[in-house]
C-alpha cells in the first residue's frame, strides 16, 4: 500500500511536535501487556531512583501465583549505561521484569516467584524482521527522575545519575517507518509511525518465547509463554479527516518467518489496513 506524497503535516508526539512530511499512519500497538506470571525481582543490583512509578504485584491465590499488571509499568526508559550488555541501548525496570531494548528486538523478562535464587527466567523476545539493524534510538520527553546503580563495593562499577524518558524512538526501524515505545493512560504501547511512501505491510515481528500466539475473536493477540499469558490489544489504526477522527479497519496477521527464525521456535505476526483516504494526512 503507497501512500500519497504532498502535504506536510505536524505529528504531535506527546508534548514535542515532529514534522514530518506529508501524510502520517499511526499504528497504536497497544501493548497493553497483562500477564500472571510467578515472579522475583528481577536484579540482584541495588538501583535507586530519585522519582518511580513501580508496576504492581498483587498475591492471586493460595498457589502462589503473582498477578503482575502490565497496565501500571514504570512508564520511563532509561539509557544504558553499562548496568545491561551492550547490544543493549534503553531498558525499563519494575517488580518482577525487565524490559531491554536494543536496535533490532525488545526483550521482556520475568522471573518466577520461588526462594531459590536461581529460579529460571521466562523470556520473551520480539524481533523487528527485516528491520533496519542500525536504526536511530533515542529519548523523548525527558524526565527529572535519574537513575543510579550501586553494583558491588567497586565504586568504578557504579553507575550514576542516568537519564530516564517518558518515550523511545526508533527512527526508520522499516523504510519510512518509525517505532515508538511510550506510556500512554497507564499502560505501555509501541505505536509504528509510517510516512507517506512507506509500506505497513512489511512490518514483522517475530516472537521468541511464546509457546503459542493466538488472535481471538475481538482481535487481541494472545501469547502463552513459560508460566502464563500476555495480551496484547488489537492495534488502533486511525486518520483524522476535517478535525473528525475516523477509524480504519486492519489489526494483526499470521505471518511466515525464515526457515532459520521458524526452526528457533519464533511467530510471526504482521499487520493488515483497510483502504483509507490517501489524500488525507493520517495519524
Amino acid at each position: 500500500m503507497q501512500l500519497r506524497k504532498g502535504q506536510e503535516a505536524v505529528a504531535m508526539i506527546g508534548a514535542h511536535a515532529s514534522i514530518r512530511s506529508q501524510n502520517v499512519l499511526w499504528f497504536l500497538g497497544s501493548s497493553g501487556l497483562i500477564a500472571t506470571l510467578l515472579v522475583l525481582p528481577a536484579s540482584s543490583a541495588t538501583a535507586s531512583r530519585e522519582t518511580s512509578a513501580p508496576g504492581s504485584i498483587v498475591a492471586s491465590s493460595a498457589s502462589g501465583i503473582a498477578k503482575v499488571d502490565y497496565g501500571k509499568l514504570p512508564l520511563s526508559f532509561e539509557v544504558n549505561s553499562g548496568q545491561a550488555n551492550r547490544r543493549v541501548k534503553f531498558l525499563a525496570r519494575g517488580s518482577g521484569y525487565n524490559l531491554f531494548l536494543a536496535p533490532t528486538e525488545a526483550t521482556l523478562t520475568f522471573r518466577r516467584s520461588s526462594k531459590n535464587a536461581l529460579t529460571p527466567t521466562t523470556r520473551l523476545r520480539i524481533q523487528h524482521v527485516g528491520a533496519n539493524a542500525e536504526p536511530e534510538m533515542s529519548g523523548r520527553e525527558k524526565l527529572p527522575g535519574k537513575v543510579s546503580y550501586f553494583i558491588g563495593n567497586d565504586p568504578k562499577q557504579w553507575r550514576t545519575d542516568i537519564p530516564t524518558y517518558a518515550r523511545l524512538e526508533y527512527r526508520d526501524v522499516y523504510p519510512g517507518v518509525d517505532l515508538i515505545y511510550h506510556g500512554a493512560q497507564g499502560s505501555l504501547e509501541y505505536d509504528f509511525v509510517v510516512a507517506p511512501g512507506a509500506d505497513p505491510s512489511g512490518i514483522a515481528l517475530a516472537f521468541h518465547g511464546a509457546e503459542k500466539l493466538e488472535i481471538d475473536s475481538e482481535g487481541n493477540l494472545l501469547l502463552r509463554v513459560a508460566g502464563g499469558s500476555l495480551r496484547q490489544q488489537k492495534p488502533h489504526i486511525y486518520q483524522e479527516v476535517d478535525g473528525v477522527r475516523r477509524k480504519i479497519d486492519g489489526g494483526y496477521v499470521f505471518r511466515s518467518l525464515s526457515q532459520r527464525d521458524s526452526s528457533h521456535g519464533a511467530r510471526g505476526i504482521g499487520f493488515h489496513v483497510a483502504a483509507y483516504d490517501t489524500s488525507k494526512p493520517l495519524i
